[in-house]
This record gives structure tokens, sequence and C-alpha cells, in this order.
């Protein structure tokens, strides 16, 4: 009786549990009609369950590759699972694609049909979506880092060991320092063995500093490659401390090698100049022009001189500087100002002589502007060549003291000159311009040593022609500089851009400045310019560009704001996040943007950055221009400008709201999950691939007497005996084949008691297919169990008391059989009650074999077969003739009673034809009885047998037919074997030979 409400409660909760789940539930039949489905998947339908009770699923839901699914699994018997399979509603086209993870599995009789399967459905579209949002967002992400030019983004963390592992590399990393990604994850020292001993302890204590004070680490290291390259590199990096208590670093590795290079070069040649501008006999002054209202040059504000200017002005440096020219000496010529004013207009040089009344000299002013907005002037004191000009021609009559005063000055002018041609030279080659001179008469020309350089040719060498040079040029840009120099011929001069390609294949980018020079009939008899190698200055604005392109195309906001927080600049990004378009926010303050309740929150994180704070990805809400509030993660960094002068502030803005969104639905939904798996009535378990227990919930826990601490991390083999891990590993085996089903096991709990539970679980999977473990729904069957051991052990006794009960009515019949026997005289009459009393014994046997044996449902029919000869060899009382009984019988040979009682009664009826037929008076003879099992069929469930009855008499009357035998007993063999669906062969050779074949399923055989 408690078993029986044990059972109606476990079925009543079933019930529940299927009419309230989410899950949606199906059982169909075998024409995949709808017997019942549960309100979840009828809700789907849009349909009431008892609206959908009846119909097809395949005519509400037509589809032929879902149809051909079912029918497998209902004519093999096996279930199947998909994950995520997409699938289209025909009668709600507006949901568009829709995936779910569902289940066939099919239900069986007792006899082992397949009565039609269960159909389960959980619907995966968010998740699928959501899933396929990250992973796109992911990839993103990993191709922008993996594809950083010149640059490799990691992230690591300091362990409490004090050891260092790195998290993640970008494949950057592997360009950078040619070592593999794997290498760096698996063993961090891979990269720290590039570095130098010497920085080692300097890139530890910025470690050291950055954890401690959570600040930046920011470092520049040298790092020798596998090639033995070196290469500088910039590392930079932002700690973050993790809830357990250690520091987790994101940064950047930059290649600076490049940057260094440059550095170096600029140093040296700040140093080549700097010896240049020091020790130059001509004075030299840089300023910067002055304009009117009217935008013309008046004046001109020193910025720097050298000290053979100070020499020749008798003025100290530190007087001059950021002082103009009229307030030092403001009694300039006008001359002077007029000839500076025609160089800061135009921009051409000039050269003009003039007497200084400031210094009382005669001087010589080479005048140019190296840069808009700027001027230069390289002045030489001239006087004493004009005193010798004056005293040459004061004194015509001494002409010999004349000329060798003058060829002594034009000899010191010339050393002058050299001086001055040395270091134009090292100007030019620190600047990389040549310059060059073409005598359109003459053909001949003339390079500067830096022009050779620039075109990669020996200085040495006779200067190339106007062919040669023409040959240089880039095939592109041909037809482009032919163009130019067809202009130059006519119009003013004028500089142009083109590549050329030098012998060994290297090109450059060159900026030439030329001019045609006419004689007075206006025909070009001279052609000069200069020639700039601006390779690296190209290469630094198309970084400049690229950079400019990326913030362009970023779907961040990206802009910048003065310190006052009004807005300078902004991309499309920032257009598409706030609703602005450039025109419409530049020159307002940031706090537009802001809500009303964060109306001070821009003013508070700007102080933060002039004070040196830098705000990385801070979460807030912004305000767009419909007024919608917006979830932005924002990052604000200082800029500053050549000096290190803070001048503005940059920011990056993400809107996150629909992350947020998602991340709410998805805690809300981890949240709605977590409490019915913990308020669960089932246990359920999760372990990995080596069947370590990761997750458990209180249930489980309860039903096993653990605590949870006390069961997660162990091996699930730890809680089943020695039968059940056997059971348990075959159940795993099936998990990593992606078999799913239900199984009992017995488990123990903490105090040693067995638990029964019904395990229903399920594979998981990688998305790559690795097995990473299974989850399982856990039911205690304790109860249901013990009610079945109770409910078989009393089905036990009621059977063996039927068997012994017949048994005792068999017995009573062939006593009676006997009694009645007496009565008679007659021969054949006594032989027919033989016969029948033969046939009650044969029958009664198997009931005693039953009732004595452990099992009540099949005997032993090897023993069974021994005791039925033994008791007819003493029947027909043959001990007197020599006459032998021979049995070769097939051991553990178990059938059950439809199998054996005619089968018994069978060889009951054959040895006796044999013990009273086959012999002579006086003659010897043997009878037979041979069992054996002739073979096995898996897929069928079956096994073949050959049971064998012979005597070696005189054999059967030649006219005897099996299909038409006369006697009761043959006629009776023939009925038991058809009934038995086995076959029956005579044969006559050497005495007489019945062999029967019939078939058994397993499950009635050998146990």
């Amino acid at each position: 009786m408690k078993a029986e409400e044990a059972l109606s409660r476990e079925r009543s909760l079933l019930e529940s549990v299927m009419q309230t789940t989410d899950v949606m539930l199906v059982l169909l039949d075998p024409q995949f009609n709808f017997p019942w489905v549960n309100p979840a998947y009828a809700e789907t339908c849009q349909l009431k369950p008892e609206e959908m009770v009846g119909k097809s699923h395949f005519a509400l839901y037509p589809d032929a590759e879902n149809e051909a699914i079912f029918r497998t699994v209902r004519e093999t018997g096996k279930g199947v699972f998909y994950k995520d399979k997409p699938f289209v509603f025909p009668d709600q086209p507006e949901r568009g694609v829709t995936y779910w993870d569902w289940s066939l599995a099919p239900v069986k009789n007792s006899s082992g049909d397949v009565e039609g399967p269960v159909f389960s459905l959980r619907e995966t579209t968010k998740y699928k979506k959501v899933e396929e949002a990250l992973r796109e967002s992911e990839e993103r992400l990993r191709l922008l880092g993996d594809n950083l030019p010149d640059s490799a983004i990691y992230q690591y963390v300091h362990e409490p060991d004090g050891g260092v592992r790195f998290l993640y590399f970008s494949t950057g990393i592997e360009r950078l320092n040619g070592v593999n990604v794997r290498d760096v994850l698996r063993d961090p020292d891979t990269l720290y063995r590039q570095v130098p001993p010497e920085y080692l302890e300097r890139v530890s204590e910025a470690e050291a500093l950055s954890a401690r004070e959570l600040s930046d680490f920011d470092i520049e290291v040298p790092m020798w490659l596998p090639d033995g390259q070196l290469k500088w590199m910039r590392l930079h990096s932002r700690p973050h401390l993790l809830p357990d208590g250690r520091t987790l670093w994101n940064g950047v590795q930059i290649d600076i090698t490049e940057n260094k290079k440059v550095e170096e070069a600029l140093r040296k040649s700040e140093e080549h100049y700097r010896m240049l501008f020091t020790n130059m006999a001509e004075g030299f002054a840089l300023t910067e022009i002055v304009y009117d209202k009217d935008g013309k040059p008046y004046d001109y504000r020193y910025l720097e001189i050298n000290p053979a200017y100070e020499l020749n002005h008798g003025v100290k440096k530190e007087e001059l500087l950021g002082k103009t020219l009229l307030e030092v000496f403001p009694n300039t010529t006008t001359t002077t100002i007029e000839k500076l004013g025609e160089v800061a207009l135009s921009g051409h040089p000039t050269n003009f002589e003039i007497f200084s009344q400031v210094v009382n000299k005669y001087i010589d002013v080479y005048a140019f502007s190296p840069e808009k907005g700027k001027l230069a002037a390289i002045v030489r004191d001239i006087t004493a060549r004009k005193e010798a000009e004056d005293r040459l021609k004061e004194t015509l009559d001494n002409l010999e003291n004349l000329v060798k005063e003058r060829t002594e000055e034009l000899e010191k002018a010339y050393n002058s000159l050299k001086e001055s041609e040395k270091g134009l030279a090292e100007a030019q080659k620190m600047a990389h311009i040549g310059n060059w001179d073409w005598d359109l008469i003459t053909g001949e020309g003339y390079w500067s040593d830096e022009l050779y350089r620039i075109f990669g040719r020996d200085p040495q060498e006779s200067g190339a022609t106007y062919d040669e040079l023409l040959n240089y040029i880039h095939p592109d840009d041909r037809e482009y500089v032919g163009n130019a120099i067809k202009k130059a011929s006519s119009e003013k001069p004028h500089g142009i851009d083109y590549r050329i390609v030098l012998d060994n294949g290297e090109e450059r980018n060159v900026h030439v400045e030329s001019e045609v020079i006419f004689d007075e009939k206006n025909i070009p008899v001279r052609a000069k310019g200069i020639v700039q190698n601006i390779t690296e200055r190209k290469k630094s604005e198309e970084k400049i560009r690229n950079l400019a392109n990326i913030v362009e195309s970023s779907n961040d906001a990206i802009g910048t704001m003065s310190l006052d927080g009004v807005i300078t600049s902004w991309n499309k990004g920032a257009e598409q996040v706030y609703g602005y378009s450039a025109e419409e926010i530049l020159g307002k303050t940031a706090s537009i943007l802001a809500p009303p309740h964060l109306s001070e929150e821009t003013k508070k994180l700007t102080e933060r950055v002039i004070k040196g704070e830098r705000i990385h990805i801070y979460e807030t809400s912004r305000l767009r221009k419909d007024g919608t509030i917006i979830n932005v993660s924002i990052t604000l960094s200082p800029v500053f400008d050549s000096h290190g002068k803070l001048t503005a502030i940059s920011f990056i803005s993400r809107d996150i709201t629909e992350r947020k969104r998602v991340e709410e639905k998805l805690r809300e939904s981890e949240e709605k999950y977590r409490n019915i798996v913990e308020t669960a009535n089932e246990g359920i378990l999760i372990i990995d691939d080596e069947a370590t227990i990761t997750y458990a919930n209180k249930k489980l826990a309860d039903m096993l007497g653990y605590t949870l601490e006390e069961g997660i991390g162990r091996p699930v083999w730890d809680f089943a005996d020695e039968e059940s891990k056997t059971i348990l590993k075959q159940n795993l085996d099936k998990r990593w084949q992606g078999v799913n089903e239900s199984y009992e096991l017995k488990l123990i709990c903490k105090d040693g008691s067995p638990l029964w539970a019904l395990i229903n679980a399920k594979s998981l999977f990688e998305k790559d297919g690795r097995f990473m473990g299974t989850v399982s729904m856990i039911t205690d069957i304790t109860e249901r169990k013990k009610a079945e051991e109770a409910l078989e052990k009393m089905d036990k006794v009621r059977i063996k008391e039927i068997h012994h009960r017949i048994k005792n009515n068999l017995q009573i019949i062939f006593s009676l059989l006997d009694l009645q026997a007496e009565k008679f005289e007659d021969e054949n009459v006594m032989e027919a009650f033989r016969e029948s009393q033969n046939r009650v014994i044969s029958m009664s046997l198997i009931h005693e074999e039953l009732y004595k044996g452990e099992g009540t449902d099949t005997l032993d029919f090897s023993v069974y077969l021994k005791k039925l000869g033994e008791n007819l060899f003493k029947t027909y009382n043959l001990s007197s003739k020599n006459i032998s009984l021979s049995m070769d019988l097939e051991k553990d040979t178990f059938l059950d009673m439809d199998t054996a009682v005619p089968l018994g009664i069978i060889v009951n009826e054959l040895v006796s034809n044999s013990f009273k037929h086959a012999f002579t008076e006086k003659q010897d003879g043997e009878i037979r009885i041979r069992l054996c099992r002739e073979g096995e069929n898996r897929e069928m469930n079956m096994s073949f047998f050959s049971l064998t009855i012979s005597d070696d008499g005189k054999g059967p009357p030649e006219d005897l037919e099996l299909e038409s035998a006369g006697t009761l007993g043959l006629q009776l063999v023939g009925i038991l074997v058809d009934q038995l669906d086995g076959e029956l062969k005579l044969k006559r050779t050497q005495g007489t030979e019945f062999t029967i074949r019939f078939k058994v399923e397993n499950a009635h055989d050998i146990l």
C-alpha cells in the first residue's frame, strides 16, 4: 500500500512538473499525432492544449527533415538530441529564425516496441543572439588587437606566490618579439629572458611600484630577439586589484625601435647643427615675423642667435631674445626693413649689402624664410672688404701693392667661403636637403654631396645627367613630374613632391623646389633648386592619416575638449552615440551631454584629469540630443603640447546601453535559474571531464548528508560503492559519446546508508566538440526501490507457492491415474495410462525444479532433463536389460516455462518410444539425449538450440511420416514443436534420431 502511495505521489509530482515547467513537452503516437502536450508547448504554438490533442504534428508544422528524424527514432528506438537547431514558424513569420535545444526519446511498451516518441524543447534564440553578439564583439576586439601596427595587447596577473602569468597576448607579439603566443602564455619568462639583465631590475621595480600604488606601469626597455636583433619596446599597462587580492594588468607593448633611431639621429643632428651654429664665422639670427593689422611685416622678434652674431653686434644673447629688431636696434635702416619684408612676404631668399649704423660696419646679409612666420638671416662683416675696395680706389697708382692686398683678402674670402660651404654641407646633411644647378646652355650640372646621398650615389662619382635624374623618378610619377617641368619654364618657382627609386630598389619621397633663370631675351639659360628627402615625414603623415581614419571610422565617440569643458573636436562615432552633428556641438560645453542629476559630473571628472589623473573606462549615464538617457563607458586622457604643457582633454565614449541591458537580463536570468536550481526538489550535479564535482545544489547535499563544501571538488567516485562505480563508468563513457539517458544508481550517504537515485544525465560539449562534463538531475527513489524489493519478495513467495501447489496437484493426478490403471488388465489400456503418467511426471518435475530454485521464472533445463531421463529409465524397468541412457547437455541453459514444458513433454514422448519400440528382446542398446547451443543473433537478441533424442535400435517403420503420424505421442510431438516455432527432423540411419531446433530470447536464457 505504501509503495502504491509513493508511486502515486511520484506520478502527481511528475505531472505537476510537466504542467508547470517552461520546458516544452510533447507526447506523440506512432503516427506523430498529439495525445498530450504541456501548456508551455501549446502557448508557443499560440494554441490551447486541448486544441492540439489529436492533431498531427507535421500537419501543423510540416518539415521534411524533422519528419525523417522522427521516423528514424521510431524505427530504431534510439533517441536524439539537437543543440541550437534553427526553425521558422510558418504561422508566425514575424519571429524570424528561432533556435531550439530539443530531444526526441522513444517510449517503449513492456514488449520493447516503440509506442511513440517524447518530444522536449527549449528555445535558445535570445541566448544564441547574445552569444553571437558577444562572439562577434570578441572577434572584432581580437582582430583589432592582433592587427595593431607595431603593437601587441596583453593581460597578465601577479599570482600569490609572486609569479607572473599571462592570461592573453595578441598575435602581434609574434611579429614584435619573434616568439609564439602559446609559448609566452605557457612560460612568461620567454619574454623576460629577452630583457638584458641590467634592465630586469628596473622592470621589477616599476612593476612593484605599479602594484603597490595601483599606478600606470610605463617603461622603455631593449629586448634581444631570438634572431639576435635588438629592439626597443615600450611597455604600458594599467593595474586593477582583483577581489581575490591578485593584481591584474591590461596593457600594450609598442615597438619604438624606429623612434629610438630617429631620436638618436636627431640628437646627433642637433649636435652637428649646434657645433656648426656655434662655430661658424657668420652671424646667424632666427626671428619671428611681426605683422601689422593689415598683415604686413614690420618687425622681427629674436628667437635665437649664435655667438658670431653677438660678437658682430656687440650685444649679449639674453639682451636680444624675446625682443624685436627695432626694440634693440631702433636705428635700423629703412632699406634693411624693406628687404627683410620682401623675403617675409614672398618666401624667396635675398642677399644684400648695407652699412649698418647700428654696428658701424659694412655687412652682407643673406635672408631667407625657413618656415611660414619665421625669418632667418646670415650676417657677415664685410667692412674689411669694403675698406679694401675704398683703398683700391684711392691707390690706383700702387697697383702691385693693391693686387697683393687684394689677393690676401681674396684668400681670406675664399677660406671664409670654404668654411661657409662646409657649414652649408653639414646643414644640408642634417636637414636631408641637397641642391643642384644646371647650365641649360652647356649642359653642365652640379650636385651637392647631400643630393648624391639622397639618390643613393657616391659623392665621388661624376655628376648625374639630366636624363639620369629623370630615370630615378618612380614610373607612376613620371607624367606628373614631366608636366611640372613644362610649367616651370613659364611660371614662378614652385615645389612638388614625388617618389624616386634608387638603384637598390629602395623607394623614397622627395620634395623639390626649382627655379628657371632667363636671360635678357627671356630665354631660359639656367635652372637650380633643392631636393629634400621627406620619406620619414611622409611615413609620419601616413601614420597620422591612418590614425585619423581610425578615429573617424570608430563607432565610439572620440573627441577633445578644452580645459574649461568646451568641445573642440567630434568624430562620426560621436554623432551616432549622442545624436549631435559636429556643427551642432563644437564650441559648446560637455555639460550639455549630462543628465540633470549628473550636471556636475563632467566638471569633477575634468578637474581630476587636470590634476594629472587619467579616467579609464568610467561607466555613467549621458543624455542624447533626442532626450534619451544612455549608458556609456568614458575614458578621459590629458593632451600635452610639445613643451609638456596640458592643453586639452581627449575623451572616448562607448555606448554600453545594450550591453547593460543584456547584462541585466542575463543577471536576472541567472538569478532566476539559480533560484530554480537551488529550490528544486531534485538534486542537480555538474561534473567536469575528469569526473570531478564542480557544482551541486543544496538539495543534493541534503540528500547525501554532506555540506556543499564537502562535496565540491571531489571525484564523483567517492559517493558510489564498487558495484555502482562500474555502472557509473559505463554511463560516463556514454556521455563522452554524446549519448544521454536515464539510469538508476545506488549512492552512499555520509552516514554510510545507501541512497537509490534516478539519474537523468546530459553531456556538455565545448563549441569545438570537446567533451567538458555532464549535468545530471538526481531524484531520490530509495523508497520506491524498497517498495519494489518488497513486492518482488512477495511475488517470489507467491509464485513458489503456486509451483508447489501445481506440483502437488500433478502428483495427485499421477496417483489417480495409477489407481485407475489397476482396474484394467488390457495391456494397451495400461500402456496408455503409463504414458499419461509419464507426461504428468515430466510437467511435475518442471514445477518441482522451479519451486526449489532461487528464481521463479526460469529453470536449469539441463538439470531437469537429467532427472527426467533417470525417471523414465526407472519407469520402464530397464535395469534388467543391457540398455544404457547417455546424456550430453549444455550447462547453465535456463529456459522459461513456456519453453521448458513443451520440450519436457517432447523428450518424454521420444525417449519413451525408444524404450518401448527401439530394441528387441535381449538386444543391447543405447539411448542418447543431446542439448547444445548452436549460435546467437545479437540484433534479434535470440539464441539458437538443438535437442537430439536418438537410439541405435532397429529404427522406425519405413512408411513412417512425421506429417501423418498415426500415434498420439508423435502427433503431440509435432504440435508442441510447432508451438515452439521450431523445426523437427527424423534420421533413419543406424537407428532413430529426432532433432528439434528452436530459439529462445536471451532474456530468458543464460543469466
